[in-house]
């Protein structure tokens, strides 16, 4: 053994006996126990196991009722009305939530924001004719075909197209609403709304 090798062997040894080098792997620490809830939830599950297929099937169901009961709903009062739309000519909105509207959409335009007050009184109505009609306004339908659907009463389509005709205006055309413009949006729901 030359000396480069009793150098190199010697250096090894002195690595090997360092205690703060470490050349074996240690086993892993063990994993914490899972909380008392999380145990018991896994229990839970596990009695559950043999009805998974039930209660994914109840899950579904209950989705698909859902998102379709409105237009099944819509579907049933056609087929009880013969196939015609069903027709509220009486139907008008709440008069305490129309005063309280009406009332909101004066201080918009008050302060001169009559694009806003507009909007109100449109959104707030599309709001009223779902809820007196559900299933009948779709997500996708522009305010003018709101307003062009049958089921509506005469005056409340004529309203509505009103409103709708000054929002798109304003919004589209970007064409600033007056306060006469308002002032016959107004009066037009009031009218509507009060009789």
């Amino acid at each position: 053994m030359n000396e480069g090798d009793t150098g190199l062997a010697a250096a090894h040894d002195a690595l090997l006996a360092d205690p703060q080098m470490q050349f074996e792997l240690l086993p892993p620490d063990p994993p914490p126990a899972p909380p008392g809830w999380l145990r018991w939830l896994a229990e839970i599950l596990q009695a559950l196991g043999p009805y998974w297929e039930w209660i994914a099937g109840a899950l579904v169901i209950g989705l698909l009722l859902y998102f379709f009961a409105p237009q099944l709903r819509t579907l049933y009062h056609e087929w009880r009305s013969g196939g015609e739309p069903v027709v509220r000519p009486d139907w008008r909105p709440d008069a305490s939530d129309a005063r309280s509207l009406l009332a909101e959409a004066d201080a918009m335009a008050g302060s001169g924001d009559f694009e806003r007050a507009s909007r109100l009184l449109l959104y707030r109505s599309i709001e009223d004719i779902d809820r007196a009609m559900p299933g009948i306004v779709r997500p996708a339908f522009t305010s003018r075909e709101i307003a062009a659907l049958d089921v509506l009463p005469e005056a409340a389509r004529g309203v509505f197209a009103g409103i709708a005709a000054a929002v798109e205006r304003a919004v589209f055309a970007r064409r600033r609403l007056s306060a006469e413009d308002w002032q016959s949006i107004r009066n037009a729901y009031d009218e509507f709304a009060f009789g």
